[in-house]
């Protein structure tokens, strides 16, 4: 164990006030191992959901004790509402798992403190209550059920105002199409513009075999696959499209694509690498146009929480209020990047930014 971890131990107490007025903040993602050692994200838990995350230990006994208020809590919930994840500082597998045997709640080992320093927590237990648009709307110590209950209502409450994850054909998909097992975003087939996942690689060769059998299961089921927008390396057309490798085309003298394509003078022919275009900006995912562009929100300092990498990343504010920069994210104060997104203009047809590669053309 490093001092860094040692001396965060030895700081960590054990708090039973009830919950106190939270300020609502962005909440970030974060992936920990579950007992079985794989990598689990908070975002493929969230996924429109309302999100609580319990912070905690097994020597604490106010962290034992909310768990029966946790429980009652999901019992008031439909689970396509609400998502539930422990997560244990500074304990291992084996310490945990004698405790957890019956939890019907996701259980993540935060071994080295990263995320509780990330969230700065000083005493435990510590709930968060992260609404479906990703904003934490309550921070509290022990909370009984009846503030839970009330804090959840609310912040589901907020999922009006999101974009739905529906689409006119039905709902996100979250369970294999072949398996039924939940999926897992690493492993998914690309189709005719659609991305379906899956729960393992055997799963993907079986659905390869047949594509057809599988998405008009799919869509008996009401589910929808996601868009997706991969460059073909032949042509330079979205793969799948109807002009993919269309016979008769006009063929770029300068990249060998069809000319006007997505792909024309941005990537190579014959290139092995699949190249995808940004769902959110129409750009080539992570190109300089993207990277520009693109509405996603940027990455924060473990550190500091500011923008990592931005002017002010890991700067005391002193300094930051001398050289006029937003304390909040660290960028310019008051230019584009300060706390928001570029907001170019988007086109009123695709909601792609308008005049990208992706614009229109995106199934």
């Amino acid at each position: 164990m490093s001092k860094k971890s040692m001396s965060f131990t030895m700081v960590l107490v054990v708090l039973f006030v009830c919950g106190v007025a939270y300020a609502a903040a962005t909440f970030t993602d974060f992936s920990l191992p579950a007992l079985d050692g794989n990598p689990v994200s908070t975002q493929t838990l969230r996924q429109d959901k309302v999100l609580v995350v319990k912070l905690g230990a097994t020597w604490c006994g106010w962290c034992q004790r909310e768990i029966k208020e946790l429980v009652k809590l999901r019992n008031d919930f439909d689970s396509g509402d609400l998502a539930i994840v422990q997560v244990y500082i500074m304990e291992g597998a084996e310490t945990v798992a004698p405790h957890v045997k019956e939890s019907p709640f996701t259980i993540l080992l935060d071994e080295n403190g990263t995320v509780a320093q990330q969230y700065n927590v000083e005493g435990i237990p510590v709930v968060l209550v992260v609404d479906p648009n990703g904003e934490i709307t309550y921070r509290g110590n022990y909370t009984p059920h009846a503030e839970l209950l009330n804090q959840v209502k609310t912040a589901l409450a907020a999922r009006k105002d999101k974009p739905s994850t529906k689409t006119a054909a039905g709902k996100a998909q979250t369970l294999c199409p072949v398996m039924g097992g939940p999926i897992n975003k690493t492993i998914f087939a690309d189709y005719k513009g659609q991305r379906v996942y899956f729960c393992c690689a055997g799963c993907k060769n079986q659905f390869e075999k047949d594509p057809e059998k599988y998405l008009t299961k799919m869509a008996d089921e009401g589910v929808s696959p996601e868009r997706a927008a991969v460059l073909c390396s032949n042509c330079g057309q979205i793969k799948g499209s109807p002009d993919c490798c269309k016979p008769g085309q006009t063929v770029c003298a300068q990249c060998g694509l069809v000319k006007g394509s997505p792909g024309c003078c941005q990537i190579a022919k014959g290139t092995t690498k699949p190249v995808e275009l940004c769902l959110a900006c129409g750009n080539i995912e992570d190109s300089p146009q993207c990277v520009e562009n693109c509405d996603k929100p940027k990455a924060n300092c473990l550190k500091c929480g500011r923008v990592k990498g931005s002017p002010g990343c890991c700067k005391p504010d002193l300094e930051l209020a001398q050289a006029g920069l937003c304390p909040k994210c660290g960028s310019k104060k008051g230019s584009a990047d300060c706390c928001k997104s570029q907001g170019n203009e988007l086109c009123s047809k695709c909601g792609m930014v308008q005049g990208s590669p992706g614009c229109c053309r995106v199934i």
